[in-house]
């Protein structure tokens, strides 16, 4: 289940309180950060990918108000070897 895994990585990255959505449809899920620290995300991608083998599809950041934090929604998948 890509939303169980997806929701694994973040609340083992510590990023539970700034999810703001979390959904999974056509082999993929979709994770977004209201607002998140730009480092923390970066954390986020890649423990998504050394623990749940879901890589990034389709990154979207959006620079906030405050310095290095950033609105971010991204895609993951994992590779088709891995399903």
């Amino acid at each position: 289940d890509l939303r169980a895994a997806a929701m694994r990585v973040v609340v083992a990255a510590g990023l539970r309180d700034a999810l703001t959505a979390i959904d999974a449809s056509d082999g993929r899920v979709r994770v977004t950060f209201a607002d998140v620290g730009v480092e923390a995300f970066a954390a986020f991608v890649d423990l998504a990918g050394r623990e749940e083998l879901l890589f990034p599809a389709e990154v979207l950041l959006a620079a906030r108000v405050t310095p290095g934090q950033v609105r971010a929604e991204a895609s993951f998948a994992r590779p088709p070897a891995a399903r």
